[in-house]
């Protein structure tokens, strides 16, 4: 499959596809439920929500020509992956993303849940239509996430009531939000067709034919009305949604539980390191400043102020705590949006 410069699919042949090689079935494989996010925080964020409901989850970062591999672990029923594709190609995310799908399907997964940022940033419609073309006819998809107040109506995904696009993540250095309409972002296969399920509608006797659909929701009730007819629904079908709707995953997902045990870890500092670039993560780090933590950024560091080369590594932050103590810490003073 490849790619135009707006995401559209312009030609499909199987001999693009990067080959999967021949992958043995796992033996043992207990992995039942398989949830693919495009960056660490997600794949963290989504299994701490499984884990929260009693599921033993794992997650893991994906490495290249290790896919089969993945599904070995007997301990687990639920595996997180971290696909890692948020910045890259749509290319390189639907090769990656089908590739584990393929496996996966081959070591019989029951569900698949494509993780998505519940703005919509990354190569969302390049990995569901990976998830798709592995065999999934259906995939619905829950983008909402209403704790969060980010909610999805007529298509369209919001974020305080302000259109995606016309907020501050439309203005993302690195992966701005260019529409807020979903169907938009997703529909990159001519061939396959996309529904908005309004919320007005019931969802009693709705039936879904093949293609993917999107729920509009606002509330948590929703979400859970959607999790809850997802349970008659005909098991030929992959999810598609953010973190918000993993947490409505329970009543799909039929393995043991196990009690989930909190530890509090003591420690007599703390360190943060803040690489982002987001309007709340500055206004987080002057809120930790103003409740004690010292603040210091890269650029007004004696001796890295003129090195552009710079990498926040371990050896780096370990020479500049020995001078410093704790603090919090931040690696960028430009302030990108507008207040």
């Amino acid at each position: 499959m490849k790619f135009n410069k707006r995401g559209k699919v312009f030609m499909c042949s199987n001999e693009l596809y990067e080959t999967v090689g021949d992958y043995a079935k796992t033996k043992g494989v207990s992995v039942k439920y398989l949830v693919l996010a495009d960056d660490y925080t997600g794949a963290l964020d989504t299994g701490l929500q499984l884990r929260q409901q009693g599921f033993p989850t794992k997650v893991i970062t994906c490495e290249s020509g290790r896919a089969a591999d993945y599904f070995s672990d007997s301990s687990v029923p639920v595996l997180v992956i971290n696909t890692n594709t948020r910045h890259k190609t749509p290319e390189e995310s639907y090769l990656i993303v089908r590739n584990i799908c393929r496996i996966a399907v081959m070591n019989h997964i029951h569900l698949i849940y494509k993780k998505t940022d519940s703005v919509l940033r990354g190569n969302i419609g390049p990995e569901i239509e990976a998830v798709a073309s592995v065999g999934y006819k259906k995939i619905y998809f829950v983008p909402a996430y209403p704790k969060l107040n980010r909610t999805t109506s007529g298509g369209r995904q919001f974020v305080d009531n302000i259109p995606i696009d016309k907020s501050h993540f439309g203005k993302d250095p690195f992966n701005p939000v260019k529409t807020s309409y979903i169907p938009d972002i997703i529909s990159i296969n001519p061939n396959r067709s996309v529904e908005v399920v309004p919320i007005q509608n019931s969802l009693q006797g709705f039936q879904a034919r093949e293609k993917v659909v999107v729920f509009d929701a606002d509330t948590d009730e929703r979400l859970s009305d959607i999790a809850r007819w997802l349970i008659h629904e005909p098991k030929d079908y992959a999810i598609a949604g953010c973190a918000g709707f993993a947490e409505y995953l329970e009543p799909l997902l039929f393995c043991e539980k196990k009690g989930v045990t909190q530890k509090i870890l003591k420690h007599s500092g703390v360190l943060v390191i803040s690489e982002s670039l987001h309007k709340l993560s500055f206004l987080q780090s002057e809120y930790a400043q103003r409740k004690g933590f010292e603040m210091m950024c890269v650029d007004e560091l004696e001796g890295f102020s003129d090195n552009e080369n710079f990498e926040v590594t371990e050896e780096a932050i370990l020479g500049i705590l020995t001078f410093h103590g704790d603090y919090s810490f931040c690696d960028a003073n430009v302030f990108p949006y507008e207040n």
